[in-house]
């Protein structure tokens, strides 16, 4: 690769093709994790995985893995060459020139960007740097708002008496994952890369590429890059609200709203399939479109279809809600008579992640109703106490049965067929083929018999 870099940038392009370059990366989660075991298997002893839980840095160190992509055999492997996970920012900025910040970007109560965990690492590495004299690339894979990278990053780094280009470069690289997704993973998907100088985009295009296996597209700033994230999550937000809407007009309507779906899927072009389901979840997808309409305002503009779009998209527990209270009716129960089944805990199929999981507002809502509930999911190691991976416990035990994450491992021709006569099943997902419902099952977009007008 031709790469023309001049200045203190020349010294870190050597360590990069010489594979001696030390790199710390903020944040050991489904972003982080993988970037510091994919980087060690080519800069040995020179990667550095900085994680502030201590129960998340135990388990780290003693190379038990507690993400879906990253197995134990993975962890160890990469202990074995090398890597450090630790909490001692100093040590790991004074081995390294190159900082990858890959930590939470949740919202506060009110829907509030929170970018405490930016700011705070951002203002260590300043400090670090400024200590040890030497310049230093930063690169946010958090998702945040666009201007953040260039803003308020930026100016952690000017306060610390730093000069841009001098002693550091910003870059803003959004992170592209799939949890769970055996198709798609850090190497096969393009990275976007957005920096505050073309000599930077270099370095760090090498860095993904040579290092990290990836493929690089340019974007022509930190914000351009920082906007393409939001726009990839909110063009799938506001596409699930439209056919929630939809879904819930289909079941007045008298209409199997998978079907539609499938129909239109047979159209070539000009069409990409999305579902319905009882709510949002993970960490993207519900929260990146409060960052847009946050940052949109200070520049005295409006989401309001994005808007519109959330506000659908929150109203599908309650709908959950009153489905299962459909299936109740149909059997002559009540909730505070009833133990409700819950198939499913994690936000998204074959994956341990249970962030903003729309099982948990639904259930909290059925407790409040005073339901008794029994949650079967045999891919979550974090809750125990929460959740079975006795089927058949549940299946026995529960007066109705709703999906709401449908992991392979379910095996629905089969759940179906132990269902007592009295027991009805409420899918929230799709999975039970509408031929298969009895008189007293209740589907998410199916026809409901008594919506009829």
């Amino acid at each position: 690769m031709n790469i023309q870099i001049v200045n203190w940038q020349l010294k870190l392009l050597d360590k990069l093709i010489s594979k001696e370059i030390g790199v710390s990366i903020f944040g050991m989660g489904y972003v982080g994790l993988p970037i510091a075991v994919n980087a060690s298997e080519t800069l040995k002893n020179l990667i550095y995985g900085i994680e502030i839980s201590d129960s998340k840095l135990q388990l780290l160190k003693s190379a038990k893995s507690y993400i879906d992509d990253i197995s134990n055999e993975e962890l160890s492997h990469a202990i074995t060459n090398g890597v450090v996970f630790t909490n001692n920012v100093k040590e790991a900025i004074t081995n390294s020139s190159i900082s990858i910040i890959c930590v939470p970007t949740p919202v506060d109560n009110a829907g509030f960007p929170n970018l405490q965990y930016i700011f705070q690492v951002a203002a260590s590495i300043a400090s670090e740097i400024k200590a040890k004299k030497d310049s230093h690339i930063v690169v946010l894979e958090s998702t945040t708002y666009p201007t953040t990278t260039e803003g308020e990053v930026n100016q952690i780094f000017v306060d610390a008496g730093l000069l841009l280009h001098q002693d550091y470069e910003l870059c803003f690289s959004p992170e592209r994952i799939s949890p769970g997704d055996k198709s798609f993973n850090l190497t096969n998907i393009p990275k976007i890369l957005g920096t505050t100088s073309d000599d930077s985009y270099q370095l760090i295009k090498y860095f993904y590429e040579e290092i990290i296996g990836t493929t690089i597209v340019k974007a022509s700033s930190p914000r351009a890059a920082e906007m393409t994230k939001l726009f990839e999550n909110i063009f799938r937000q506001v596409n699930i609200a439209l056919v929630n809407e939809l879904a819930i007009l289909s079941e007045k309507m008298q209409i199997d709203m998978f079907e539609v779906i499938n129909l239109a899927a047979t159209k070539p072009f000009a069409f990409l399939a999305h579902y319905p389901g009882p709510g949002l979840g993970g960490h993207c997808i519900p929260v990146d479109p409060y960052y847009l309409s946050y940052i949109a305002k200070k520049y005295h503009s409006s989401t309001n279809f994005i808007d519109l779009a959330s506000q659908i998209n929150s109203q599908m527990t309650d709908h959950t809600i009153k489905l299962i209270q459909l299936a109740l009716n149909r059997v002559n129960k009540s909730y505070t008579a009833s133990t409700i089944g819950i198939l499913g805990y994690s936000y998204k199929p074959n994956i341990m992640d249970i962030r903003n999981s729309p099982a948990i507002p639904i259930i909290n809502s059925l407790k409040k109703l005073g339901a008794n509930i029994l949650i079967c999911d045999d891919i979550i190691e974090s809750n125990p106490l929460l959740t079975t991976n006795d089927l058949d416990y549940v299946l026995n035990k529960s007066d109705v049965v709703v999906i709401i994450t449908p992991h392979n491992y379910f095996d629905w021709t089969k759940i179906m067929n132990n269902l007592r006569p009295s027991q009805p099943i409420v899918d929230t997902r799709g999975v039970i083929p509408y031929t298969q419902f009895r008189p007293i099952d209740v589907g998410l977009g199916r026809p409901i018999d008594e919506y009829q007008f």
